[in-house]
């Protein structure tokens, strides 16, 4: 998915509705987003995903679960710009 899909399947919902995530067991948690360079490697096991991290390989949005002590402080970092 691109950044462009990702915002046209977006703009069909409520601006206020939560983005959440599947929780680390159970539930789902708020998401964080970051940019960083991978590469799309080939695993037989299926829980492992799809792409790594990796130095000069393509950028890429990553959107992750935040745990709570990390969603503190980027709630701070927001709040201060």
């Amino acid at each position: 998915m691109t950044i462009a899909q990702l915002i046209a399947r977006l703009q069909k919902y409520d601006e206020a509705m939560p983005v959440l995530v599947d929780g680390y067991e159970d539930g789902y948690d708020e998401i964080g987003c970051r940019v960083s360079s991978i590469r799309r490697v080939e695993r037989e096991d299926w829980w492992s995903g799809r792409f790594e991290e990796h130095t000069g390989g393509i950028e890429a949005l990553i959107l992750e679960r935040v745990k709570p002590a990390e969603q503190a402080a980027q709630q701070d970092g927001e709040d201060a710009q």
